[in-house]
């Protein structure tokens, strides 16, 4: 699983860009934290952004999956089963640009996955994309087989795709 933080890209010295271009991202799994301190969410199965402005060319996003916390106090969501783009706070940027990429059976869980559980965890949102932020474009990219499930106490289930 990939993080950014606002820091440069390999391919320039921009610190407010990450370009991501034909690459593959297969079965990577992010999993939301147990800390007390911390809402216990997991963010991006592939690649988590914040602040940046995310370029994603020719690449392909397969199997990914993002999974809230377990912990029986803390009722974490998965946000974003292949990528997940935030900003942080009200005065950074948060752009996801993706062309010419595709999207298979990527998915976002709660905490608690099993039947017998499954109304303790969180939200499941977006199997294969969270978005928060000013710009999204996406252009000739293919969405398939994605799946974002919520708990049923939570009764949050965003965006399959």
């Amino acid at each position: 699983s990939m993080q950014l933080y606002g820091s440069p890209d390999l391919t320039s010295l921009d610190p407010t860009t990450a370009s991501i271009r034909s690459c593959g991202f297969y079965n990577n799994t992010a999993l939301g934290t147990t800390s007390p301190s911390s809402l216990g969410n997991g963010q991006g199965g592939a690649i988590y952004t914040q602040g940046v402005v995310t370029n994603v060319l020719l690449s392909d996003f397969v199997g990914n999956f993002v999974e809230g916390c377990r912990s029986a106090s803390n009722s974490g969501g998965g946000s974003g089963g292949a990528i997940s783009c935030n900003p942080v706070g009200s005065s950074q940027i948060s752009v996801l640009i993706i062309h010419n990429s595709s999207f298979l059976a990527n998915s976002a869980f709660p905490g608690s996955i099993t039947s017998k559980d499954l109304q303790l965890g969180g939200s499941g949102n977006g199997g294969a994309i969270t978005f928060q932020g000013d710009k999204l474009s996406i252009q000739h990219s293919t969405f398939s087989a994605n799946f974002a499930q919520g708990a049923t106490s939570a009764n949050v289930q965003e965006g399959g795709a």
